[in-house]
């Protein structure tokens, strides 16, 4: 998102009046809220006219002179007068300050990781970062490469978490484990020195979304209770992501040993990833669904009611040695697409279609006297379609 008066400068907090996206040289704080420079000056204009009037008051009720300046007759204001006036003034305020934050409430987003209110760093002085621990329950976590000055910088939003670094195990460990006010955009970014290779990731959240971009480590380990965890360019001997409900997006990574995917209700999505190692999914309720993927060793998925899609049309790369993959599927729908590959499918399911060759009980396509064949063993009682382009 970028800045409503700087397009070419990424948002970091929303006007909490009007809602623009403001970045950290627009964002202005004004009584504990961050406002835009119009929406503040109205503020205080506005602030500077109720005292005007607030101050004209008391004035009119001391005048001992009735007269005007054009020699005009009033009839001063009574002490009972004046009272039932502030009176009516204050609600008046009362009221608008409680429009206002409906409105707000509104417009700004149900997770929003911009608004900054807290930061800790520490200088980079050639120290490493071998482990990444982080417990923090009911919060955004977003791990992304910071500035090369820097061992690491963290910018929370209404959470306080402790950092510690011990050297003598090269261990960053954030902590915050309390997950009072989860509905209040509660969110930590890290920030880490691209100079510092982080070995392993160990990440646990009960509540909110996980996000990793552009790091290599030996061993990468996501959990989360509710929230939803993506992946990006992460080069990683293993993997392991365990989530509750949310949905599971791994893209343009590499994983070198073996995967560990499970997930209850939402989505697995893996994108263009190289996975050399065996790779295990399990799945409760909802869709799985691999694009782009090559050298697979094996692939296991176990789904529950959702569909599954597993797309290997973009597959170039020779397989080495053979690959299996083994579907067992509930009863949601399975569709398979493959090219250049020679495929042997054993299939039990309510319906096979598309446009594999069916000898016996095995559907096949390709050159099956190549020694690189896939074997494909599928379950399930719902549709299952082979398709080879």
């Amino acid at each position: 998102m970028k800045c409503f008066y700087h397009p070419d400068r990424e948002a970091v907090a929303v006007c909490s009046r009007c809602g623009k996206p403001l970045c950290k040289e627009c964002a202005k704080e004004y009584k504990g809220k961050i406002y835009c420079k119009d929406c503040l000056e109205e503020i205080k204009k506005e602030e500077a006219s109720e005292k005007e009037s607030k101050d004209e008051i008391p004035k009119q009720a001391q005048s001992d002179n009735p007269k005007d300046n054009a020699g005009t007759i009033h009839k001063s204001s009574t002490p009972t007068e004046i009272i039932l006036t502030a009176i009516l003034i204050s609600l008046g305020i009362i009221i608008a300050l409680l429009v206002s934050l409906l409105f707000t409430s509104r417009i700004t987003p149900a997770h929003t990781k911009s608004v900054v209110n807290n930061t800790i760093s520490a200088p980079y002085n050639g120290e490493q970062i071998l482990h990444l621990q982080i417990n923090v329950d009911g919060a955004d976590i977003e791990i992304i490469k910071g500035e090369s000055n820097k061992l690491y910088e963290i910018e929370v939003e209404n959470i306080h978490p402790t950092a510690n670094y011990n050297s003598t195990s090269s261990t960053l460990e954030i902590k915050s484990n309390s997950i009072n006010h989860v509905n209040n955009n509660r969110a930590i970014k890290v920030f880490i020195s691209p100079s510092v290779p982080v070995v392993s990731f160990s990440i646990k959240n009960k509540a909110g979304d996980i996000e990793i971009s552009g790091f290599n480590s030996s061993y990468t380990n996501v959990a989360v209770g509710a929230g939803e965890i993506y992946l990006n360019n992460i080069t990683s001997d293993r993997l392991k992501a365990v989530i509750g409900t949310g949905n599971i997006t791994i893209e343009n990574c590499t994983i070198k040993g073996d995967s560990s995917i499970a997930n209850g209700a939402g989505n697995i999505s893996l994108n263009n990833i190289d996975a050399k190692g065996e790779t295990n999914v399990k799945l409760g309720t909802g869709d799985f669904i691999i694009n782009g993927a090559k050298c697979l060793k094996s692939l296991s998925v176990k789904q529950g009611i959702g569909d599954c899609e597993i797309d290997l049309s973009n597959e170039n790369e020779p397989l080495k040695e053979n690959w299996d993959i083994n579907i067992k599927n509930t009863t949601g729908d399975i569709t398979l697409k493959t090219d250049n590959l020679p495929v042997r499918a054993q299939v039990r399911a309510l319906s096979v279609g598309g446009n594999f060759s069916k000898n016996g009980d095995t559907y096949n396509a390709g050159d099956l006297s190549s020694p690189n064949i896939v074997n494909i063993s599928i379950v399930s009682i719902g549709d299952v379609k082979l398709i080879r382009r």
